[in-house]
């Protein structure tokens, strides 16, 4: 991040605040995507956030270190999101599949047991990136976070542990 930028917005500088926001906001998204598993819900989280943000702006010590004070704060209003009642999870209904044809090829893939597994084969880049996400879903929320931080965003054992506020040891058990 330029340097000066968190400066300039501490002064209220809608162009520097803008630029932060276009530098920020796609990791923001997948961080808060990844928590709550739905577009308008982590697009809603992102946006707390940053008027959190904007608005504790001189409490951050370091400006070089915005990026992670911000990540953290999007963590944080994801969590407490998936705390709240509005946050849970509800099953998915088998009779929430699209249309007859989808339910009978469902069936049939239940009933055939037998046929050897081959995720290339069997789906495509989208369905087996829904099956890790369901995967991942099921992980408390504090695992999950930290597996995608590790993972997807190349963030460092020390970073998560910032953003936790907890001990590298800790987020290394969350990684195990």
């Amino acid at each position: 991040m330029e340097k000066g930028l968190i400066t300039r917005a501490r002064k209220k500088d809608n162009e520097a605040i803008a630029e932060i926001i276009q530098l920020t906001e796609r990791k923001a998204y997948f961080i808060a995507y990844k928590v709550v598993n739905n577009e308008a819900t982590a697009k809603d989280i992102v946006q707390e956030a940053y008027i959190q943000a904007f608005q504790k702006l001189d409490q951050l010590s370091d400006d070089f270190k915005f990026e992670s004070w911000f990540n953290q704060i999007v963590s944080h209003e994801a969590l407490d999101y998936t705390k709240s009642k509005q946050g849970k999870n509800k099953p998915v209904e088998f009779s929430s599949l699209d249309d007859e044809e989808d339910r009978l090829e469902f069936e049939a893939n239940i009933k055939n047991d037998k046929v050897s597994f081959e995720p290339e084969a069997s789906m495509n880049y989208k369905e087996l990136q829904e099956g890790v996400q369901g995967v991942l879903s099921e992980l408390p929320e504090n695992q999950r976070l930290a597996l995608m931080m590790y993972y997807f965003e190349d963030m460092s054992v020390s970073e998560i542990a910032d953003v936790y506020g907890v001990s590298g040891n800790t987020v290394k058990g969350y990684l195990a």
